[in-house]
């Protein structure tokens, strides 16, 4: 997969060079309609090919030695601040102890699942509601807890939600026909739960996925506090 993708981003490269050459010559708007639509796509199976190689990088590569002492607090501000700001009218609720919540980790990657489970949370929940994030002490863990207030996700499919490309009719980010993800940038691939379990794992965290008793789904992760 890693081979595969790299070697995709050669001719994707040039098709997007050949989009713009061929804007700068169009004076027909229904051409130019069509050459936008080119260049969304184009960058879809970007992000697409970008997330493989995560996911392959992830499998196969870990670097304790890289990591350092991240402030889980700071990490998820920043995510739910550029979430308020893109979606104006979402609210993300963040709940959190007033002592840093350090943790042993890559900043970047452990950005990138966090992301990915808030933004997820906030496409599903129901207008109106709100995200909710607590990060909390759990024995020798911190819990970051991310909650929605959606539909949920069928009992059977929930195990498998954190594997690559799942299919299921109602799988939480096969949703690409809502208008609400396509406004946001929602990929729906299927991919956004993968990376974050394996970004998790990667340093030596798990996550836990239910159904909130009281409506929607919840996604725990659990990081080794760093003393």
């Amino acid at each position: 997969l890693r081979d595969i993708s790299h070697e995709l981003r050669s001719p994707l490269a040039r098709l997007q060079i050949a989009t713009e050459l061929a804007r700068l010559d169009a004076n027909n708007e229904g051409v130019l309609e069509y050459l936008e639509r080119i260049d969304l796509e184009t960058g879809r199976v970007n992000e697409l090919i970008a997330d493989i190689l995560l996911l392959a990088k992830l499998e196969v590569e870990r670097h304790p030695e890289q990591w350092q002492a991240i402030d889980l607090v700071e990490i998820i501000k920043q995510i739910v601040h550029d979430a308020h700001f893109e979606q104006q009218a979402q609210i993300i609720e963040l709940n959190h102890p007033k002592a840093p919540c350090l943790v042993m980790a890559e900043a970047k990657l452990l950005s990138s699942a966090f992301e990915n489970l808030i933004r997820n949370a906030s496409l599903h929940t129901f207008e109106n509601t709100k995200v909710e994030i607590t990060i909390k002490e759990v024995d020798s863990d911190f819990a970051i807890i991310v909650r929605d207030h959606g539909p949920g996700v069928a009992e059977e499919h929930i195990p498998n939600l954190t594997q690559p490309f799942y299919r299921a009719e109602y799988a939480r980010e096969r949703v690409a026909q809502d208008m609400r993800q396509q406004k946001s940038g929602g990929r729906g691939y299927g991919l956004g739960m993968a990376i974050a379990h394996r970004v998790i794992r990667s340093f030596d965290g798990h996550m836990a996925i239910r159904n909130h008793p009281k409506g929607g789904l919840e996604i725990s992760c659990y990081l080794n506090r760093y003393f």
